[in-house]
């Protein structure tokens, strides 16, 4: 059986439609509208209004999208 690597797959789909997606921090839910620029291991570089920031994957609770991420 293949192995899909879902969360990778998303994130890398994100970055190269250039796609805005928001982006819910901690366990609040606070909402950034942004582009995923970059990712690694433990983090995400966003785009938020031209400047970067670079948060950990670790507090995110949610990534949403106006349409499909992924086909099965």
């Amino acid at each position: 059986m293949a192995v899909i690597d879902i969360q990778n797959s998303i994130i890398r789909n994100i970055i190269e439609t250039e796609m805005i997606v928001t982006v819910f921090m901690g366990k609040k839910g606070v909402p950034i509208r942004c582009k995923i620029k970059g990712n690694d291991t433990y983090t995400l570089l966003l785009e938020v209004d031209g400047k970067q920031q670079l948060v950990f994957k670790s507090a995110v609770s949610t990534i949403s999208a106006g349409k499909q991420l992924i086909k099965f």
